[in-house]
């Protein structure tokens, strides 16, 4: 896959986009922060790809991949509940896309906060 195939399409700037925000009260959650940062810099990417000025492997390199490389490497449970169900929203794409890159660590985290009150 090009780079252009890696990126998602966020379908509104509502829905995850530019204008996502965390739940009021929860940023003590690093992982809302982590998806937020995420989601934010998938629809910039998405945006200015298609304007097409601009390399499409440079421009996914200083929008989505440094916090897509967070996401991937996510190895800590999420510490609130919106943070866990942020997590599976996230999986979920990420399982739509068959990119297990997110879907594995986004999961393992919504799990191990979950697994906390067993």
């Amino acid at each position: 896959m090009n780079d252009a195939e890696q990126g998602r399409l966020v379908d509104s700037d509502t829905e995850g986009g530019l204008f996502f925000q965390p739940v009021a009260g929860v940023g003590a959650d690093p992982l809302i922060g982590a998806i937020s940062s995420f989601k934010r810099q998938m629809a910039l990417f998405n945006r200015l790809a298609l304007i097409g000025d601009e390399d499409v492997g440079a421009l996914a390199d200083r929008t989505y991949r440094p916090p897509l490389a967070m996401i991937s490497a996510w190895r800590r449970p999420a510490i609130s509940r919106e943070g866990a169900l942020a997590a599976l929203k996230l999986a979920e794409e990420g399982c739509r896309d068959d990119d297990p890159a997110i879907t594995g660590p986004m999961l393992r985290a919504a799990i191990g906060y979950f697994e906390k009150d067993l």
